[in-house]
């Protein structure tokens, strides 16, 4: 049984639209995240002068329901977004690694994260799928960027990257370890 190569120029068109997408995400996440600090700290302002210190904000709809949460976890700050079943919807903060953003779904799975990672300064995205599965990592390692695709038994199947030697590509059998056809 043969197999066929993947059309170099299909997989780069697919990855510039994925990557286009990732960056439209993120600048909507993050402009939604300003706006809703920002309201805060106007709000504030309005009613007083004087500066508030409080250990957790908790933001509440009409109804009493809590729909945000600024609140620090040991010693790195967190502002959580709920859904209106109470699930965690959005998670902006600051953890000992660096900064992330992750996205959760209606099950409350997180099926997305930004991270950068502070010591390094390495941006990665990872996309999970539904069972809390890696399938997807994009990021930019000390060697160059990466491109890693898992399979749903949690193997890394295909792996591309970008060194200062060119590019590699690694298509990886069921096992996760033997290559199945590499560039170079």
């Amino acid at each position: 049984m043969t197999q066929e190569r993947p059309d170099s120029q299909a997989l780069m068109i697919r990855l510039e639209r994925i990557e286009k997408r990732n960056r439209r995400l993120s600048w909507v996440v993050a402009a939604i995240a300003v706006l809703v600090i920002s309201g805060f700290v106007m709000r504030a302002t309005r009613l007083s002068s004087q500066v508030v210190v409080a250990e957790d904000f908790v933001l509440r709809d009409a109804n009493g329901k809590k729909r945000a949460w600024l609140s620090t976890f040991g010693d790195y700050p967190a502002l959580i977004f709920y859904d209106e079943n109470d699930k965690s919807q959005v998670i902006l903060g600051v953890a000992e690694y660096g900064p992330s953003l992750v996205l959760y779904d209606q099950k409350g799975t997180a099926r997305a994260s930004l991270n950068l990672r502070a010591d390094r300064g390495e941006p990665a995205l990872v996309l999970n799928d539904e069972n809390k599965i890696t399938r997807l990592g994009l990021g930019i390692g000390v060697d160059g960027p990466l491109i890693s695709l898992w399979d749903a038994n949690e193997k890394l199947r295909v792996w591309l990257i970008v060194t200062e030697e060119g590019p590699a590509l690694d298509f990886i059998e069921a096992d996760g370890e033997t290559s199945l056809y590499s560039i170079p």
